[in-house]
């Protein structure tokens, strides 16, 4: 991902979709470990979270969290109808639209129609699923103390009221691992990072904050010292093949025809 930024310029959010929806307690270790924020699916992987479905998560929540903090976003069919986006929308849920290059066969008219949808609901922010996936928190607010129920192993805090008092919790988990400031920034532009918040203890904020924290993860792993896989004959046959048909297929059927 780190060279196809470089080359293209376009940022690309640590958001895995699982390939059919499918995805072990291996492989969601494995992402943790190495750096990404979330995973992108249509179903609730109930059965994967563990602590977090015996907490009494409900399909309510922001998100599913799951090993470590590491949470499920729903996504929902690009077609889904208005009122099942407003349900969603009610309940605090990221609007993620989901589809395939099959659905622009006939041309963009579905990206046309499900924009619209989107904004009519009211006040709406389109943003990157990186934005989305730390924005996965609920707050409760009693005189200057604000408890935050953290559903992603890092959020970013804004909008706060000046010397609010802070607690973080991340949901379906026992908090015994302190969260780490990685970035704050205040009104006047200053930044300053690096403050530890053990568990059960607050921050006090300033004018103008908007704090970001990461929950410590138990195991992270070292990207550089991975090593590479080998590459694997049938799946550089597979992927030639598939690549092959969907860059043959508009060829023969060109985009907007019948």
């Amino acid at each position: 991902m780190r060279c196809f930024r470089q080359k293209t310029g376009i940022r690309v959010s640590r958001i895995m979709i699982a390939p059919h929806n499918e995805c072990s307690d291996a492989t969601i270790e494995a992402l943790a470990a190495l750096g990404f924020e979330g995973l992108g699916s249509t179903r609730n992987h109930l059965s994967l979270a563990g602590s977090a479905a015996r907490a009494g998560w409900l399909p309510c929540a922001p998100a599913l969290p799951l090993l470590d903090g590491f949470p499920i976003l729903p996504r929902c069919p690009i077609d889904s109808s208005r009122d099942e986006l407003a349900i969603r929308a009610f309940l605090g849920q990221a609007l993620i639209l989901y589809g395939h290059h099959t659905d622009l066969s006939g041309g963009l008219g579905v990206l046309r129609e499900a924009a619209p949808r989107v904004d009519s609901l009211g006040e709406v922010r389109w943003c990157p699923l990186e934005e989305i996936v730390r924005s996965r928190f609920a707050a409760c607010r009693e005189g200057s103390s604000i408890d935050v129920r953290a559903f992603s192993r890092r959020v970013r805090l804004s909008s706060l009221p000046s010397g609010a008092s802070v607690a973080v919790r991340l949901a379906g988990a026992e908090e015994t691992v302190p969260w780490h400031e990685i970035r704050t920034e205040a009104a006047e532009g200053d930044r300053r990072r690096g403050r530890r918040l053990e568990p059960g203890s607050r921050l006090r904020l300033r004018a103008g904050e908007r704090l970001e924290l990461e929950r410590t993860l138990l195991q992270r792993d070292d990207l550089g010292a991975v090593a590479p896989l080998r590459p694997s004959l049938a799946a550089i046959g597979r992927r030639l093949l598939t690549e092959g048909r969907d860059r043959v297929l508009p060829l023969v059927r060109p985009v907007g025809s019948e």
